[in-house]
């Protein structure tokens, strides 16, 4: 389910897809900021809750100037958010935003005028008992450069049985940014939507309400929707061109087996001239990979810190249905492996690598940055990778992969891990003109400081003109292993 608060110890396997749009947003359009799970809310089943250290919900990343913030709660009772507070601003309880189906219910509220740099402090209280379980998710999102941010719409769905359905359609009066949160779900929305790493939908820079599909993930269950639609100031707009789209992302484990030379299964065929980047953690780090691929060592931030390493090419060969990289030692390896496409065509070139590692977990009690990228204020791609005992559900900034897709004998994901609870993966696209460092929030290595901590973050642009490619189909496939 979206945002579960259970824990899988397992190897994962997933794939997915998505529409092209501009998804951590350019400055002069809607940007995504964060979608926490405060997961240890959700775990203790309590009906009144803190974010933060000082609570037992565990922190957020620390709030931008002018975003809005947004507080969901998915139980398994009917039962709505009755107070928010703290953090600053006013709480307001969103209009239509409850829905109940007899298995989940849903309810949201929402601040335009937070505190900056706010982390902790913020207090909710649900009218009741949440039941078995219960969901909460802390949203950001940021109005475009020097514009204010309003209200404009909401609305909710209830669906008794959903496998493939609709959601939301909500009338919107300006160009908006609409967040669809599901309940009881895992799944993906469709009609141009960012599916985040943690299941909610965004539609950044919208012209239209129009209400998107959802496809589950599995078997057809009950899942309630509630949508939420912000209008700025700037009114009706045209926003900026996407220049980049995520063709398919694979998180893949040989956990029953060991490797050298480990052939990693792909979602799809490879198309030719994408940027395809391979993360690597435990037992070993990448040696090698195909001719015309790139290993980053240690040197100059390169990937190769701690347990993680990394390969990526700048141009990959189309129609493979895999990709095999050499690792130092025959043993079990787990890997990521992202496609991202240059819609307008051009040279993919590395912008800029960084990396980061304490020996004795990361150096703040409540969050930390990931490494920084030194770019060259180019619209780029980023990808960063964390290792964390206990993991982490972050970061900022950094909306991929979307939601794992199942199969019949491994349960996949939840969030961003590609090693569970301890090795993450994430990624932003248009992210120009600057890559924002990333924030990781609720490792236990945060507040513990029991284990070393690394992390790597790699950017990549394309220049100069090419082909214009389609869209990345809207369809969702898997490889299973």
């Amino acid at each position: 389910m979206k945002k579960a608060v259970f824990v899988f110890l397992l190897a994962l396997v997933g794939a997915w897809n998505c529409q092209a749009q501009s998804v951590t947003g350019m400055s002069n359009g809607w940007r995504f900021v964060q979608d926490n799970p405060i997961i240890y809310c959700g775990s203790s089943l309590v009906q009144t809750c803190t974010i933060g250290p000082a609570g037992n919900g565990g922190p957020i990343s620390p709030t931008t100037p002018g975003s809005i913030w947004i507080l969901s709660s998915g139980t398994q009772n009917n039962v709505t958010i009755t107070s928010v507070t703290g953090g600053g601003g006013a709480w307001v309880h969103c209009p239509n935003c409850h829905a109940f189906n007899s298995s989940w219910s849903i309810d949201v509220w929402y601040n335009l005028s937070g505190t900056a740099g706010t982390f902790q402090g913020i207090t909710f209280t649900l009218s009741g008992s949440p039941g078995n379980a219960d969901s909460i998710n802390f949203i950001e999102v940021l109005p475009p450069t020097g514009a204010t941010a309003s209200f404009d719409t909401s609305g909710n769905s209830a669906n008794a049985a959903c496998s493939s359905c609709s959601t939301v359609g909500l009338s919107l009066s300006a160009t908006d940014v609409v967040i669809q949160i599901p309940e009881g779900a895992n799944g993906n929305f469709g009609g141009g939507y960012m599916t985040d790493s943690n299941g909610t939908g965004f539609l950044l820079n919208a012209a239209s309400g129009t209400a998107p599909s959802f496809v589950e993930n599995g078997n057809a269950r009950p899942v309630v929707f509630a949508a939420i639609a912000f209008k700025s100031s700037l009114g009706s707009f045209t926003p900026p061109a996407a220049q980049y789209a995520l063709y398919q992302y694979v998180a893949y484990g040989n956990g029953n087996g060991s490797c050298s030379s480990c052939s990693i299964p792909l979602a799809k065929t490879t198309q030719a001239g994408d940027l395809v980047v391979v993360q690597a953690y435990a037992g070993g780090s990448v040696s090698s990979a195909p001719s015309g691929w790139v290993v980053p060592g240690a040197a100059n931030g390169g990937c190769q810190v701690g347990s993680l390493s990394c390969a990526y090419t700048l141009s990959i060969a189309g129609g493979l249905t895999s990709v095999t990289v050499t690792m130092s030692s025959n043993a079990s390896h787990n890997f990521a492996v992202w496609e991202f496409q240059a819609l307008a065509g051009g040279t993919w070139s590395l912008d800029a690598q960084n990396n980061f590692t304490d020996s004795s977990g990361y150096n703040s009690g409540y969050d930390n940055n990931g490494p920084s990228l030194a770019t060259t204020g180019s619209n780029d791609v980023a990808v960063q990778t964390l290792v964390c005992g206990g993991g982490s559900n972050g970061p900022s900034w950094y909306p991929y992969p979307q939601p794992f897709l199942k199969n019949t004998s491994i349960f996949t994901g939840p969030y961003n891990y590609f090693y569970l609870n301890e090795a993450a993966s994430a990624a932003a696209i248009d992210t120009g003109p600057s890559v924002p460092t990333a924030v990781w929030n609720n490792c236990p290595d945060l507040i513990n400081h029991a284990h070393p901590t690394y992390s790597s973050a790699l950017a990549f642009t394309a220049t100069g003109s090419g082909p214009t490619r389609p869209n990345p189909p809207t369809s969702l496939s898997a490889i299973v292993n």
